[in-house]
Protein backbone atom coordinates (compact mmCIF):
# COMPACT_ATOMS: atom_id res chain seq x y z
CA UNK A 1 0.00 0.00 0.00
CA UNK A 2 1.44 3.68 -1.05
CA UNK A 3 -0.79 5.39 0.68
CA UNK A 4 -2.53 8.49 -0.69
CA UNK A 5 -0.34 9.58 -3.94
CA UNK A 6 -1.91 13.25 -4.55
CA UNK A 7 -5.32 15.20 -3.79
CA UNK A 8 -6.68 18.53 -5.44
CA UNK A 9 -9.34 20.65 -3.33
CA UNK A 10 -11.02 20.67 -0.20
CA UNK A 11 -11.57 17.38 1.32
CA UNK A 12 -15.72 17.82 2.21
CA UNK A 13 -19.03 15.96 2.19
CA UNK A 14 -21.11 16.05 -0.77
CA UNK A 15 -23.12 14.19 -2.84
CA UNK A 16 -21.75 11.39 -4.27
CA UNK A 17 -24.84 10.00 -6.65
CA UNK A 18 -24.36 6.25 -7.28
CA UNK A 19 -20.79 6.02 -6.45
CA UNK A 20 -23.27 5.20 -3.44
CA UNK A 21 -24.44 1.65 -4.85
CA UNK A 22 -20.61 0.11 -4.17
CA UNK A 23 -21.23 0.81 -0.41
CA UNK A 24 -24.59 -1.08 -1.27
CA UNK A 25 -22.51 -4.02 -2.72
CA UNK A 26 -20.48 -4.57 -0.14
CA UNK A 27 -22.92 -4.39 2.35
CA UNK A 28 -25.48 -7.04 0.77
CA UNK A 29 -21.88 -9.16 -0.16
CA UNK A 30 -20.95 -9.05 3.49
CA UNK A 31 -24.90 -10.55 4.53
CA UNK A 32 -24.86 -12.91 1.15
CA UNK A 33 -21.35 -13.85 0.25
CA UNK A 34 -20.47 -14.67 -3.19
CA UNK A 35 -17.22 -16.78 -4.75
CA UNK A 36 -16.14 -16.01 -7.96
CA UNK A 37 -18.11 -18.46 -10.41
CA UNK A 38 -21.28 -18.23 -8.28
CA UNK A 39 -24.51 -17.11 -9.19
CA UNK A 40 -25.85 -16.95 -5.46
CA UNK A 41 -29.47 -17.64 -3.98
CA UNK A 42 -31.72 -16.65 -6.91
CA UNK A 43 -34.53 -13.08 -5.31
CA UNK A 44 -38.03 -13.44 -6.69
CA UNK A 45 -39.64 -9.82 -7.41
CA UNK A 46 -43.01 -8.80 -6.97
CA UNK A 47 -45.29 -5.52 -7.47
CA UNK A 48 -43.48 -3.82 -4.52
CA UNK A 49 -39.59 -3.90 -6.98
CA UNK A 50 -42.28 -2.83 -9.87
CA UNK A 51 -43.32 0.23 -7.81
CA UNK A 52 -39.61 0.81 -6.88
CA UNK A 53 -39.23 0.81 -10.65
CA UNK A 54 -42.36 3.25 -11.63
CA UNK A 55 -40.98 5.61 -9.11
CA UNK A 56 -37.24 5.99 -10.50
CA UNK A 57 -39.03 6.04 -13.75
CA UNK A 58 -40.94 9.29 -13.29
CA UNK A 59 -38.16 10.60 -11.37
CA UNK A 60 -35.73 10.23 -14.38
CA UNK A 61 -33.10 8.03 -12.77
CA UNK A 62 -31.50 4.96 -14.14
CA UNK A 63 -33.29 2.02 -13.79
CA UNK A 64 -33.76 -1.39 -15.54
CA UNK A 65 -37.07 -2.90 -16.68
CA UNK A 66 -38.17 -5.72 -14.30
CA UNK A 67 -41.41 -7.74 -13.68
CA UNK A 68 -43.50 -9.12 -11.07
CA UNK A 69 -43.00 -12.52 -10.73
CA UNK A 70 -39.16 -12.40 -12.79
CA UNK A 71 -36.57 -14.46 -11.29
CA UNK A 72 -33.14 -12.79 -11.06
CA UNK A 73 -29.83 -14.30 -9.02
CA UNK A 74 -27.99 -12.21 -6.83
CA UNK A 75 -25.17 -11.91 -9.09
CA UNK A 76 -27.24 -10.57 -11.78
CA UNK A 77 -29.09 -8.16 -9.48
CA UNK A 78 -25.41 -6.63 -8.85
CA UNK A 79 -24.61 -6.77 -12.56
CA UNK A 80 -28.21 -4.65 -12.80
CA UNK A 81 -26.89 -2.07 -10.46
CA UNK A 82 -23.06 -1.39 -10.85
CA UNK A 83 -23.34 -1.93 -14.86
CA UNK A 84 -26.21 0.73 -16.02
CA UNK A 85 -26.69 1.92 -12.37
CA UNK A 86 -29.90 0.83 -11.91
CA UNK A 87 -31.58 2.73 -9.05
CA UNK A 88 -34.56 0.25 -8.61
CA UNK A 89 -32.49 -2.86 -8.63
CA UNK A 90 -30.22 -1.18 -5.66
CA UNK A 91 -33.48 -0.67 -3.97
CA UNK A 92 -34.93 -4.11 -4.64
CA UNK A 93 -31.53 -5.46 -4.12
CA UNK A 94 -30.99 -4.37 -0.61
CA UNK A 95 -34.77 -5.10 0.74
CA UNK A 96 -33.80 -8.93 0.10
CA UNK A 97 -31.37 -9.71 3.13
CA UNK A 98 -32.29 -6.58 5.29
CA UNK A 99 -36.09 -6.54 4.62
CA UNK A 100 -36.35 -2.53 5.36
CA UNK A 101 -34.66 0.70 3.89
CA UNK A 102 -34.61 1.50 7.16
CA UNK A 103 -32.49 -1.73 8.46
CA UNK A 104 -30.17 -1.15 5.29
CA UNK A 105 -29.17 2.12 6.36
CA UNK A 106 -28.22 1.25 9.61
CA UNK A 107 -26.29 -1.58 8.65
CA UNK A 108 -24.50 0.48 5.92
CA UNK A 109 -24.25 3.53 8.00
CA UNK A 110 -22.70 1.11 10.71
CA UNK A 111 -19.93 -0.54 7.94
CA UNK A 112 -19.08 3.23 6.69
CA UNK A 113 -18.26 3.86 10.09
CA UNK A 114 -15.98 0.89 10.65
CA UNK A 115 -14.11 1.97 7.64
CA UNK A 116 -13.14 5.05 9.61
CA UNK A 117 -15.54 7.05 6.72
CA UNK A 118 -15.97 9.63 8.75
CA UNK A 119 -17.51 12.20 5.75
CA UNK A 120 -20.19 9.36 4.15
CA UNK A 121 -23.33 9.15 5.52
CA UNK A 122 -26.24 7.30 3.54
CA UNK A 123 -29.67 8.29 2.79
CA UNK A 124 -30.43 5.83 0.49
CA UNK A 125 -29.44 2.81 -1.18
CA UNK A 126 -28.97 4.54 -4.96
CA UNK A 127 -27.40 7.45 -4.46
CA UNK A 128 -30.28 9.26 -5.69
CA UNK A 129 -30.61 11.53 -2.31
CA UNK A 130 -28.30 14.29 -2.22
CA UNK A 131 -28.34 13.68 0.94
CA UNK A 132 -25.88 10.54 0.38
CA UNK A 133 -22.53 12.37 0.93
CA UNK A 134 -18.90 11.72 0.66
CA UNK A 135 -15.39 12.91 -0.21
CA UNK A 136 -13.17 12.08 -2.36
CA UNK A 137 -10.54 10.82 -0.04
CA UNK A 138 -13.83 8.69 1.59
CA UNK A 139 -14.35 7.05 -1.79
CA UNK A 140 -11.06 5.90 -2.53
CA UNK A 141 -10.79 4.27 0.74
CA UNK A 142 -13.80 2.81 -0.52
CA UNK A 143 -12.69 2.08 -3.91
CA UNK A 144 -9.87 -0.23 -1.94
CA UNK A 145 -12.38 -2.18 -0.22
CA UNK A 146 -14.53 -2.70 -3.80
CA UNK A 147 -11.45 -3.65 -5.61
CA UNK A 148 -10.15 -6.21 -2.65
CA UNK A 149 -13.46 -7.85 -3.22
CA UNK A 150 -13.16 -10.09 -6.11
CA UNK A 151 -17.15 -10.63 -7.19
CA UNK A 152 -17.50 -6.59 -7.23
CA UNK A 153 -13.77 -6.23 -9.16
CA UNK A 154 -15.14 -8.88 -11.42
CA UNK A 155 -18.66 -6.86 -12.36
CA UNK A 156 -17.46 -3.24 -12.45
CA UNK A 157 -14.96 -4.32 -15.21
CA UNK A 158 -17.44 -5.64 -17.06
CA UNK A 159 -18.69 -3.21 -20.30
CA UNK A 160 -21.84 -5.41 -20.80
CA UNK A 161 -23.75 -8.12 -19.42
CA UNK A 162 -26.98 -10.16 -19.74
CA UNK A 163 -29.78 -10.34 -17.37
CA UNK A 164 -33.63 -11.69 -17.12
CA UNK A 165 -36.17 -9.24 -18.74
CA UNK A 166 -34.34 -6.32 -19.48
CA UNK A 167 -31.93 -8.07 -21.28
CA UNK A 168 -28.21 -6.78 -22.62
CA UNK A 169 -27.15 -3.62 -19.92
CA UNK A 170 -24.10 -1.58 -20.29
CA UNK A 171 -21.74 -0.14 -18.13
CA UNK A 172 -22.25 3.39 -17.71
CA UNK A 173 -18.20 3.71 -17.19
CA UNK A 174 -16.92 4.01 -20.83
CA UNK A 175 -13.69 4.59 -19.80
CA UNK A 176 -13.38 1.15 -19.23
CA UNK A 177 -10.10 -0.17 -21.34
CA UNK A 178 -8.64 3.22 -21.43
CA UNK A 179 -5.22 3.92 -19.65
CA UNK A 180 -5.85 0.48 -17.91
CA UNK A 181 -8.52 1.15 -15.93
CA UNK A 182 -10.71 -1.61 -15.03
CA UNK A 183 -13.33 -0.07 -12.67
CA UNK A 184 -15.23 1.21 -10.83
CA UNK A 185 -18.41 3.58 -10.98
CA UNK A 186 -19.33 6.67 -12.30
CA UNK A 187 -22.39 8.49 -10.59
CA UNK A 188 -24.05 11.99 -11.90
CA UNK A 189 -27.16 14.23 -10.27
CA UNK A 190 -28.05 17.23 -10.62
CA UNK A 191 -27.01 17.81 -7.29
CA UNK A 192 -23.79 15.77 -7.23
CA UNK A 193 -22.45 17.06 -10.80
CA UNK A 194 -20.09 14.23 -12.08
CA UNK A 195 -18.76 11.36 -9.60
CA UNK A 196 -16.30 8.72 -10.70
CA UNK A 197 -14.34 6.22 -8.86
CA UNK A 198 -12.06 5.10 -10.38
CA UNK A 199 -9.17 1.79 -10.56
CA UNK A 200 -6.34 1.14 -13.37
CA UNK A 201 -3.78 -1.53 -13.34
CA UNK A 202 -0.39 0.13 -13.74
CA UNK A 203 2.96 -1.68 -14.34
CA UNK A 204 6.26 -0.58 -14.54
CA UNK A 205 9.22 -3.00 -15.41
CA UNK A 206 8.56 -6.34 -12.78
CA UNK A 207 6.17 -3.88 -10.36
CA UNK A 208 2.63 -4.06 -10.63
CA UNK A 209 -0.13 -2.28 -8.53
CA UNK A 210 -3.70 -0.78 -8.73
CA UNK A 211 -4.48 3.01 -8.19
CA UNK A 212 -7.65 3.68 -6.90
CA UNK A 213 -9.07 7.89 -7.62
CA UNK A 214 -12.07 9.57 -6.98
CA UNK A 215 -13.72 12.74 -8.77
CA UNK A 216 -16.54 14.44 -7.20
CA UNK A 217 -18.50 17.81 -8.46
CA UNK A 218 -17.29 17.32 -12.08
CA UNK A 219 -19.25 19.74 -14.46
CA UNK A 220 -20.72 16.45 -16.65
Amino acid sequence: DMGMLAKNGDQKSMPAASVVKIVTALVVLNKKPLSLGEKGPTLTLGPADVAIYNKYYRLDGSVVLVKSGEKITEYEALEAMLLPSANNMAESLVLWPSRSTQAYLAEANSYVKSLGLADTHLADASGFSAKSVSSAHDLVKLGLQAMSNPVIAQITAKAQATIPVAGKIHSTNWLLGTDNIVGIKTGNTTQAGGCFLFAANVAKGPYKTTIVGAIMGASD
